[in-house]
């Protein structure tokens, strides 16, 4: 069953409605990040357009997170509200354009991915077949 999102752009009606999605189509970990995500409005980075074209395409990922890597300036940051710039995207066998021209869509500063033994650094292990793709507004 998709995740139903109400129509206007109100976050915490959006929280609600992920919170509430099926445990079997979203996990809560993973909800709680798409929530997170729902924070982080900044510049270029819209993370309702962003929220719903992944769930639109649920098919095409296996979790999202949205973080920054090797530093705490999320730590420092968090008081005030702002939160990160960079989503990470794991998807295994999928087809790798799609994926991308739909990031394409979300005004990022960068799109790029990590495969094999780049992916494996970033994921604390070897799945050869993982891809990681990374989103990043300035």
């Amino acid at each position: 069953m998709p995740v139903t999102l109400p129509a206007d752009r109100d976050r915490d009606a959006w929280q609600v409605a992920l919170w509430n999605a099926p445990d079997n189509e979203l996990s809560r970990p993973q909800k709680l990040e798409l929530m997170q995500m729902l924070e982080s409005g900044f510049n270029a980075f819209d993370p309702f357009r962003v929220v719903r074209d992944l769930l639109a395409h649920r098919g095409l990922w296996d979790g999202v997170v949205m973080c920054r890597l090797n530093d705490l300036i999320t730590l420092r940051d968090i008081a005030s509200g702002r939160n990160v710039d960079t989503v990470y995207v794991l998807h295994d066998r999928r087809p790798t354009p799609r994926l991308r021209s739909l990031a394409a869509g979300w005004q990022a500063d960068e799109v790029d991915e990590y495969r094999g033994r780049a992916a494996d650094g970033l994921l604390g292990g070897s799945r050869s077949d993982a891809v990681v793709l990374r989103v990043w507004w300035d």
